[in-house]
C-alpha cells in the first residue's frame, strides 16, 4: 500500500513537460517559422521579378504594336535610317524615331490627308520605366515592301531591372 501511494504521488508530479522539452519544442517551432517565412519571401520575390519581366516585354510589344499597326495600314514606307521610319497611309502620316539622347522611341503624326511624314512634334511612346538601348529598322530605302523592327531595352522598377529584346517583321496590307 505504501508503494502504491508513492507511485501515485510520483505520477502526479511527472505530468507536464520539463523546461528542456519546452526549449527544444520552441527551437523547433522557431526553425519551422524561419523556413516558412523564407519560403513566403522567396515566392513573393519571384513573383515580383516575374512581373517585371512581363511588364518589360509588354512595353516593347506595345511600341512594336504601334509601329506595326501603322505599317500594316500604310501605302508607302520609307526607312530613312536604321533609327527612323516614315509611314504614309490613307488616313495619316507617321514618323517613328529613336532618340539616343534620352533612350526612347518617339512618334510624330499628321492626321490630315494628304500629308507628309512630320519632322517635328515628336512625343515619347516609351514608358517611364523603359530605357530603349537600341532601335533598328531595315531595310533602309524608299518604298520598301516590308520592314523588320528590332527593339532592345532595359526595364527598371523598384524591384528589379530586366533586359528585353523584341523583333518583328511587318508588311503593308494590300
Amino acid at each position: 500500500m505504501y508503494q502504491d501511494t508513492n507511485t501515485k504521488f510520483y505520477q502526479k508530479l511527472s505530468k507536464g513537460f520539463t523546461l528542456v522539452e519546452l526549449l527544444v519544442a520552441s527551437a523547433i517551432m522557431g526553425l519551422v517559422g524561419i523556413v516558412a517565412v523564407q519560403l513566403l519571401y522567396d515566392s513573393v520575390s519571384y513573383r515580383a521579378k516575374q512581373r517585371t519581366i512581363e511588364d518589360a516585354s509588354e512595353d516593347l510589344r506595345q511600341i512594336a504594336r504601334i509601329i506595326t499597326s501603322a505599317v500594316v495600314e500604310s501605302q508607302n514606307i520609307s526607312v530613312v535610317s536604321p533609327h527612323e521610319i516614315r509611314v504614309v497611309s490613307s488616313s495619316s502620316c507617321h514618323t517613328f524615331r529613336y532618340d539616343s539622347a534620352d533612350n526612347s522611341v518617339k512618334l510624330a503624326k499628321d492626321p490630315n490627308y494628304p500629308c507628309a511624314p512630320p519632322d517635328t512634334g515628336f512625343y515619347d511612346i516609351t514608358s517611364a520605366d523603359m530605357v530603349v538601348t537600341d532601335f533598328n529598322v531595315y531595310p533602309v530605302g524608299d518604298s520598301v515592301s516590308f520592314v523588320t523592327i528590332e527593339i532592345e531595352g532595359e526595364y527598371k522598377n523598384s524591384v528589379d531591372s530586366h533586359s528585353v529584346r523584341h523583333t518583328i517583321t511587318a508588311t503593308p496590307r494590300i
